[in-house]
C-alpha cells in the first residue's frame, strides 16, 4: 500500500488484522490503531455501517482516553491551586 493516510476501521472479523508501519524492514504497531481492522478509503458517508465493525473497541478506547483525561484536569488543578498560595 503507498497511500500516507488510511480510514481504519476496528474489526470484529477473526479474518481482519492489524495494520503495521515499516521502517527500515522492521515492522511496528501504529499507535490507537486496533489489533483487527479493515480499511475503506472511499467515501463513507451515506454507507451503511459494516456488520464487522467492532463498536466496543471504540467505547473502550474513549473510557480510556475520559480516564486519562480525567486524571490531567485534577493534576492541572491541583498545579493551579499550589501556584495560587
Amino acid at each position: 500500500m503507498s497511500e500516507n493516510v488510511f480510514r481504519v476501521f476496528a474489526s470484529v472479523d477473526k479474518n481482519d488484522g492489524e495494520l503495521l508501519k515499516v521502517r527500515d524492514g522492521s515492522a511496528s504497531k501504529i499507535g490507537y490503531t486496533p489489533d483487527r481492522c479493515f480499511i475503506i478509503n472511499d467515501e463513507v458517508r451515506g454507507m451503511k455501517v459494516p456488520l464487522k465493525l467492532d463498536y466496543w473497541w471504540y467505547l473502550e478506547l474513549a473510557n480510556k482516553r475520559l480516564m486519562i483525561f480525567q486524571e490531567m484536569g485534577s493534576n492541572v488543578i491541583s498545579m493551579f491551586l499550589q501556584l495560587k498560595k
